[in-house]
């Protein structure tokens, strides 16, 4: 469902890793979000890792089509270099110091 969704809306809403709690207000959101106020997702995609936004996209311009089984080994195969990243290393850093990360691309 979320690999269709970033299809239909670019991506956007797997870049600012929100979870709704249901569909209803996933779509309100969605809609806000990309129609009405879309400086609100440009500033929430900003504040995420550059690293981690490219591998969306290319998860989502190069699994959508793909079986459950090759979309996996996909994205396990996009996530696993990124774990060797400055940038994340100062997520999860972040996230134990309870401070918004300032990822560099790195």
């Amino acid at each position: 469902m979320s690999i269709l969704l970033a299809e239909e809306r670019d991506g956007s809403l797997l870049l600012t890793l929100n979870r709704p709690d249901s569909m209803n207000a996933m779509s309100m959101e969605l809609a806000d979000m990309l129609l009405v106020r879309p400086e609100k997702a440009a500033d929430r995609i900003k504040v995420t890792s550059p690293l981690g936004c490219a591998a969306v996209k290319r998860m989502v311009n190069l699994g959508t089509d793909l079986p459950v089984e090759a979309a996996s080994d996909l994205n396990d195969a996009l996530r696993r270099p990124l774990e060797a990243t400055q940038d994340y290393e100062e997520g999860i850093r972040a996230h134990f110091e309870k401070r918004k990360p300032v990822f560099r691309g790195e």
